[in-house]
């Protein structure tokens, strides 16, 4: 979901200028940051090196619940970044998802708007 937000951002969704979007799911990343620090700092860290104050971080989670994303929220609001969590209603995992998606799409129409 967050690699689908920021092509659509960066991309031509609308047709529109490209806009700064980076989604925090780089393989090679994740495996390095997991093997020497633990899964809990997979997304953190990078917020740690890359995010600065003014930067929006939104977060995909159909839990809430995992110890990577409550502390890739907690880096983030350390840093002065606002966090946008993605609503998650009663349902099953792909309900959540699906309404994420569409909620995706709507947030890239309104920002690409803006910034037409």
């Amino acid at each position: 979901m967050s690699s689908h937000m920021a092509a659509e951002l960066v991309g031509i969704y609308g047709n529109s200028k490209a806009l700064p979007a980076i989604a925090l799911t780089d393989t090679s990343v994740i495996t390095a940051i997991a093997n020497d620090l633990g899964y809990k700092e997979v997304f953190a860290r990078q917020v740690e090196a890359l995010g600065k104050k003014g930067d929006i971080l939104i977060v995909f989670t159909t839990s809430g619940t995992s110890n990577n994303i409550i502390e890739v929220m907690y880096q983030a609001k350390l840093r002065g970044i606002d966090v946008i969590d993605m609503p998650r209603i009663k349902g099953t995992t792909q309900e959540i998802q699906e309404n994420q998606l569409h909620l995706t799409h709507l947030i890239c129409k309104q920002v690409k708007e803006y910034f037409k």
